[in-house]
């Protein structure tokens, strides 16, 4: 066992060692006794130790949880017990066992405790609050008799396991994530020649191919290495030296397999931010080759522009009124979508204000449209236009005109009720899209321009016409 310190744009101090240790073949990274710092929990052929962090990069002499364990895959450091602190799960493949060791939070553990032996060859772990309950649970990838499966957590340890899936072929590695947005844990496994994932849904898990062409398949993360806050997948396949990764497309699908890069032998990945850019990298290990290869993350980070963590387009994807317009922006970073704005009137200096309200995507059947800032008890209606213009001012009146031609009316001479402003300085909500005075209807792509007409006193004891501001609106 051994580490490299990082030294700042992709330089790496010399290897250091830690502890000598016979055939490690698993490795996780935790805060054991809650001190700050991280230490370490190790498989190998026949032993599970812990090795605590002392700072400094130095390490106290390994400490053995276990010794009869045939190989053992995976190690987890996770609150099994829901106590608090952290427990380690492990899996031997050659016994059909899978164990746990209580820890007491000082980084001691107890005795090795069962938690099934009903899997077969169970190679890899995961601990994750599949049920949404608050409890851990497991989940492991195992061989062909049973590849998929969940141990449901109940706070005193586990239930049977459960099958997940149909594959019938072994479950290299597995790993938990929210894949599709919904809020929920799900799960994907690698095996040699594919990537799957496993939806949890209300009804159970649905299982689909996320795809790949592998040559013996053996490691995936899943990160976030877009930006766009979903997790993507990427994975190592053994013999035809494949670096590869899957871009979730905001929940909705994954993108076809992209390469990351070919090195020797690899079997393990893992990912996080190596020169401290704000995305995150991959680092890739061998097991013949004895390499580790790191892969600078140059995908074009996405678009975030309120910094929430979610890109644009993911937002915009689910919510389409948060980009009335359809410029690919969210309105509450570039402003609402005005086309252009109003000039003063009798009751408001910046001009009155039309908004879009609803949902844009015509089979919703829930667009209106709702207007401030105007004089009340006048009267008015919304004109609207599938082209701009600029006439300032126009009609004779005191308000600027932002449609082209030919601008249409939705007025009572083309059966539209005539719209009265509220003692609030509001209008009521309204707009039919399928009766939109124009000589086709209204499709998805078609972009529809709005404005507000309305009368109101001049100051000179006599009236005048004004208009409200104008928003451009892509219908989908």
């Amino acid at each position: 066992m051994a580490w490299f310190e990082n030294l700042g744009g992709w330089s790496f101090g010399p290897e250091q060692l830690i502890e000598l240790v016979p055939s490690p073949q698993a490795l996780e990274i935790a805060d054991l006794d809650a001190d700050g710092d991280l230490d370490l929990v190790v498989g190998g052929n026949f032993v599970v130790r812990t090795l605590e962090n002392l700072g400094g990069g130095q390490f106290a002499p390994s400490v053995v949880l276990a010794s009869d364990l045939i190989l053992i895959r995976s190690v987890v450091a996770a609150d099994l017990d829901g106590d608090g602190d952290l427990d380690v799960a492990a899996s031997s493949n050659a016994q059909d066992q899978i164990v746990w060791f209580e820890g007491d939070g000082a980084g001691a553990f107890g005795p090795k405790l069962l938690v099934s032996n009903a899997l077969d060859a169970p190679r890899t772990l995961c601990a994750a609050d599949l049920d949404g309950d608050g409890l851990l649970d497991l989940a492991c990838g195992a061989g062909a008799a049973n590849p998929v499966s969940w141990l449901r957590g109940n706070g005193a340890g586990f239930d049977d396991p459960l099958p997940i899936g149909s594959l019938t072929a072994q479950a290299a590695d597995l790993v938990a994530a929210d894949l599709d947005g919904d809020g929920d844990l799900d799960l994907a496994a690698i095996t040699a020649n594919n990537l799957y994932r496993f939806l949890n849904d209300a009804a159970g898990w649905v299982e689909g191919t996320v795809g790949g062409t592998l040559n013996s398949g053996r490691h995936l993360v899943a990160a976030d290495l877009s930006g766009n806050g979903s997790p993507d997948l990427a994975f190592v396949s053994r013999f035809d030296s494949k670096v590869a990764w899957f871009a979730n497309q905001c929940g909705e699908a994954f993108a076809p397999e992209a390469p990351v890069g070919t090195t020797g032998d690899p079997t393990r990945i893992a990912a996080g931010d190596l020169d401290g850019d704000g995305d995150l990298d991959l680092v890739v290990g061998g097991l013949i080759s004895d390499q580790i290869v790191a892969f600078e993350n140059l995908v074009p980070a996405a678009v975030d522009c309120n910094g929430n963590g979610i890109g644009d387009d993911c937002e915009i994807g689910a919510a389409p009124w948060l980009d009335w317009d359809g410029n690919g922006v969210l309105d509450g970073c570039a402003g609402e979508p005005v086309l252009c704005t109003a000039n003063p009137n009798s009751v408001s200096a910046t001009g009155a204000r039309l908004m879009p309200l609803g949902s844009p995507v015509l089979a919703d059947d829930d667009f209106a449209l709702g207007g401030f800032l105007l004089p009340p008890g006048m009267p008015g209606y919304f004109i609207c236009s599938r082209s701009t213009a600029l006439v300032n001012p126009f009609g004779g009146g005191a308000g600027v005109l932002c449609l082209g031609p030919p601008v249409r009316r939705m007025s009572p001479q083309n059966g539209f009720p005539l719209q009265t402003v509220l003692a609030s300085g509001y209008i009521s909500p309204f707009v039919d899209v399928d009766a939109l005075p124009f000589l086709t209807p209204v499709v998805p792509g078609d972009t529809i321009h709005f404005q507000f007409w309305f009368r109101e006193p001049n100051g000179q004891g006599g009236m005048t016409s004004n208009t409200s501001d104008a928003v451009s609106v892509l219908f989908r």
